[in-house]
Order: C-alpha cells, then structure tokens, then sequence
C-alpha cells in the first residue's frame, strides 16, 4: 500500500494538476475576460504575462486544464461570437468580423468556411430560414 502511495506521490500527473491548481482560479478568470471580450488581441504571451508565468508553461497548463491550446480556445470563441452576430444582428459581415475579433474579412471569411463549413453569409442565411 505505502508503494502504491509512494507511486501516485511521484507521479507526474498528479505533480502536474498541482500546478493547475495553484493557477487554476486566474486561468478562469483569464477565461471569462476572453469570452467577454472576443475582440481583443489575446495573444499566448499576453495570457502568460498575465499569469505571471513563461509561455510554454502557460500553453501546457492551458491545454491541461481546458482540452486544447489557447490560439485554438480564443479562436473557438471567437467563432461563437460570429455565429451569434450573425444570428442576431443585421451587422454587416466585415462589422461581425471585426466584432468577433478578425480585422481582416477575407481571413475572417476563410476561418469560418474552414470551421462551419459555408460561408459567414450563408450561414446567415440558413439561421434565418429556421
């Protein structure tokens, strides 16, 4: 049993989710400021300084705790967001772009067609019809 202890004591997951623990609280804080604000230029350095930690360490405690590499968690957020303004607003699709977070609308347009599979204004029009 003490070997069995002494094993889990040294084991590296467990040495690893104690560090998301310890920034656990402000990576969620971290999070909900992305999720609140889409547009902002959220960049893997800027989270890591404002965790106080290298970037490296900050993307491999990220992927811990949420399942996927900050760029790609920012991205699907920002996603989220186009799809909502484009539900629900009559904003045009370059505004939608730019509210979600992508300047550019041509990149905009390819993200969204690479992820949703049509375009932002197909996809407009679809949610209306239903």
């Amino acid at each position: 049993m003490l070997q069995l202890l002494t094993h889990l004591l040294r084991s590296p997951y467990l040495n690893s989710s104690r560090h998301v623990s310890v920034h656990g609280d402000k990576l969620r804080e971290l999070m909900r400021q992305i999720e609140d604000a889409p547009a902002e230029p959220w960049t893997n350095s800027g989270i890591a300084k404002q965790m106080n930690l290298s970037i490296d360490h900050m993307a491999k405690l990220f992927k811990q705790m949420v399942g996927m590499p900050p760029n790609e968690y920012i991205q699907s957020i920002r996603l989220r967001e186009a799809r909502k303004l484009l539900r629900e607003t009559d904003c045009s699709i370059e505004v939608v772009g730019t509210q979600s977070g992508y300047s550019d609308i041509h990149y905009f347009s390819r993200t969204f067609r690479k992820h949703e599979g049509i375009s932002p204004r197909e996809y407009r029009k679809l949610s209306r019809m239903l």
